[in-house]
């Protein structure tokens, strides 16, 4: 819906024409909820769950629109939904980019803006290099001195922005990221064991856990049968 709403897509809506400001704030959400029914019109009429879907998204159109106004005071829609690539080390790393905007002033500066659904890292965890993947993204087009996630589904219908690095933290973190992931495919190239973190915290939420053979670990250690 928001690839619609910035940009042009084949075989879909037209997207809303001009830089979203406080003057045609009220154009700009009707515009977004047309948008948002017709993208949902299958869905809805076949799922009565979905209709709740689409209530929710619409109750946080005008604040995903306010935060778009003090947004585009700097910045430009450029692309959405774009795919990237880059060898590192004789690896290509792929990824796609929710969007991509460049700056109001210069076209070859971007800001890369990742959509959340849900809660997004904060900026601790991505500064620290525990989140890699706003750093990642950064890696993989020059020129962003920006990258944010974008929380879509706060609650009290807000939304608001995540973690985030910005010029002065874009560069080194993703600098230290792509130094770890060189030091990964060279011990993997030697044939070492990868390890896991097989700590409580990370594998109470691991998708993995019927299939994961830790336990049988623990247990051959522990001498429990």
């Amino acid at each position: 819906i928001l690839r619609c709403f910035h940009t042009r897509v084949p075989g879909k809506p037209a997207p809303f024409a001009d830089v979203v400001t406080r003057q045609n704030r009220q154009r700009a959400i009707a515009h977004l909820e047309s948008i948002s029914a017709e993208m949902f019109a299958d869905d809805v009429s076949s799922n009565a769950l979905h209709r709740s879907w689409l209530q929710r998204w619409r109750r946080h159109i005008p604040a995903y629109i306010d935060w778009q106004i003090r947004h585009a005071e700097h910045w430009r829609v450029h692309l959405a939904e774009h795919k990237v690539a880059v060898e590192l080390d004789n690896v290509i790393l792929h990824g796609r980019l929710d969007r991509i905007d460049h700056a109001s002033k210069d076209d070859t500066v971007y800001c890369i803006i990742d959509y959340k659904t849900g809660k997004a890292p904060g900026d601790d965890e991505v500064l620290c290099g525990e989140d890699v993947q706003l750093s990642s993204y950064a890696l993989m087009l020059p020129g962003t001195v920006r990258v944010s996630y974008l929380e879509l589904d706060s609650g009290n219908d807000r939304v608001k922005a995540g973690g985030s690095l910005d010029t002065d933290t874009t560069g080194p973190v993703s600098d230290q990221v792509a130094a770890r992931l060189q030091s990964c495919f060279t011990w993997m190239r030697h044939g070492a064991a990868l390890p896991a973190w097989g700590d409580e915290a990370t594998c109470k939420w691991c998708d993995y856990q019927g299939i994961c053979r830790r336990s049988y670990w623990i247990n051959q250690q522990t001498g429990e049968h």
